[in-house]
């Protein structure tokens, strides 16, 4: 990336200048950003006070060259990462934006809009001119994990979600929609499963709102990924089908669950493996993304001494009904063309038998299912729960190892724990390509929608940098304090686009940044 210091106008009836070769999603893609980046510019961008020394005329003079026309381009190049772009703005104000997919042509408009802000009398400008990136993801899979089960969230909730998220130029929205709290997603040709399962008559995805997420997210380039969690975390079932749950809601729950209510399916039983057939032969036609997510986390031993066949606890009994139940539901998903995810647990916990072609979500704190699924030979995503858990906070830690007072802002620093991890420190060079991206993970035992924002952002987008840039440079951690402003204005623009994003620091942070440790 290099940049200059000159400043530009944009002209409120700027011109973008499409590419003519795109059709169908492609040009709906582009359309969209174009649409996106004119309300960012325009109606989004910010005072940039905190980023300047008290007092400080930053804005530049009102007799400035303008920007007039944008040029997108589609252009075949050696890129081989998906969503590459290149950027360039001279300083008399030419832009053009070239890439081989129109997602690249997103992130590049998304850049171009996050060189903006306006001054205190509303005028817009850029200060960086001219300006040449040339820039492409380091992973290819780069998402949040949002819980709809544990609490149900609003589908504008939801949308408002996946623009933040394409903003931050991620790509995967992984939705786990069903739990044993509640079960809010439709299944048309098993109505009962929802209208008894979830909370209230109005906390539903009906097929309708299922499938208009999926549209909205993937006009921005966001791949929705859906999750119905099985064989544990599926006892909401039990409203419905109350056979083929067992051991549910029991107390103490935590003899066969990890929180309640307790209850697991009963997987060595025709009943339950036909209603969960006959789930997915409804869900999964009506699943636009390549991917499905099978689930299969904490699923306790002990769970399967309720379960009415197999009244046991013993791993050398469990497993192989297991396996048969794991491999029947992977088939099922590559039947429609898809490839299955699933949680790590079968791999580390049961030592199950996958398909290489199954991705695994890697969620343990000490990466020991990271390294478990690279022996296999299966690509992997990491989502560590201590480091990458968005709703995580995290006990006050001493200033310094000198001091005696404690750091109170540090429970709301989350960001630079998530910010130190390397979703590479597990591999080694033969199996690093294995590891394909990660997630920023959100359950929603303790959020809801007025709430789970400040929670989610600005983390998710410390997570979105990692996964673009690494967070790295010749094997060395980027220093934190070059990181911290960056993050910072990401977190202002999201608050201007609505986004209720968690305050990191006081403004005397960002205009001396000498000893804020943020």
């Amino acid at each position: 990336m290099q940049v200059g210091s000159g400043a530009l106008r944009i002209s409120d009836s700027v011109q973008f200048q499409k590419p003519t070769n795109l059709h169908g999603l492609n040009a709906t893609i582009v359309d969209v950003a174009i649409d996106d980046t004119r309300k960012s510019i325009f109606t989004e961008s910010f005072v940039p006070w905190k980023f300047y020394e008290r007092g400080s005329d930053f804005a530049p003079s009102s007799n400035l060259q303008s920007i007039n026309k944008i040029e997108l381009a589609i252009q075949q190049s050696n890129a081989t990462k998906e969503g590459a772009y290149f950027l360039s703005v001279s300083s008399n104000g030419q832009v053009k934006i070239t890439a081989s997919t129109a997602i690249g042509l997103r992130y590049g408009l998304n850049t171009f809009s996050q060189l903006f802000y306006k001054d205190y009398y509303g005028a817009l400008y850029m200060n960086k001119a001219p300006v040449t990136i040339v820039d492409a993801p380091k992973f290819e899979h780069r998402g949040l994990m949002l819980d709809v089960a544990r609490t149900w969230y609003p589908i504008s909730f939801i949308e408002k979600t996946i623009d933040g998220l394409a903003f931050n130029k991620m790509n995967k929205l992984h939705l786990h929609a069903t739990d044993s709290q509640s079960w809010p997603l439709e299944i048309p040709s098993l109505p009962e499963i929802s209208a008894r399962g979830r909370y209230c008559p109005t906390c539903e995805y009906t097929a309708a709102d299922f499938e208009q997420i999926q549209e909205y997210a993937m006009q921005r380039g966001v791949d929705l990924l859906l999750e119905i969690d099985m064989p544990s975390h599926i006892a909401s079932l039990v409203y419905s089908h109350a056979s083929v749950i067992g051991g549910w809601n029991m107390y103490p729950y935590y003899n066969a669950a990890a929180e309640p209510p307790s209850g697991v399916l009963n997987i060595d039983e025709k009943a339950a493996t036909s209603l969960i057939h006959a789930i997915l032969e409804d869900v999964l036609p009506r699943v636009q993304s390549k991917y499905y997510h099978s689930g299969g986390d904490e699923v306790q031993l002990q769970a399967f001494l309720y379960d009415p066949t197999l009244k046991s606890s013993s791993l050398d009994v469990i497993k192989p009904i297991m396996q048969k139940f794991i491999t029947a539901v992977h088939q099922q998903v590559r039947s429609h063309g898809k490839t299955p995810f699933m949680w790590h647990d079968g791999l580390t916990d049961f030592n199950l038998t996958i398909g290489k072609d199954v991705i695994v979500q890697s969620w343990d704190k000490n990466s020991v299912s990271l390294v478990a699924a690279l022996a296999n030979g299966n690509r992997a995503i990491v989502s560590p729960g201590q480091e990458w858990g968005a709703w995580v906070e995290y006990p006050a830690s001493q200033v310094s190892p000198s001091s005696t007072f404690l750091d109170y802002c540090s429970p709301k620093k989350s960001w630079r724990y998530m910010y130190m991890y390397d979703p590479l420190e597990s591999t080694t060079s033969e199996n690093e390509h294995l590891v394909i991206g990660g997630e920023s993970a959100q359950w929603t035992e303790l959020t809801d929608a007025a709430t789970a924002e400040g929670s989610i952002w600005p983390r998710t987008s410390v997570v979105g940098e990692v996964l673009w840039s690494g967070n790295r440079v010749n094997g060395q951690l980027r220093d934190l304090t070059t990181v911290s402003p960056r993050l910072a204005e990401m977190r202002e623009r999201l608050v201007a686009m609505g986004i209720n994003a968690e305050a990191l620091h006081m403004p005397f942070c960002t205009q001396d940044n000498k000893q804020c440790l943020v």
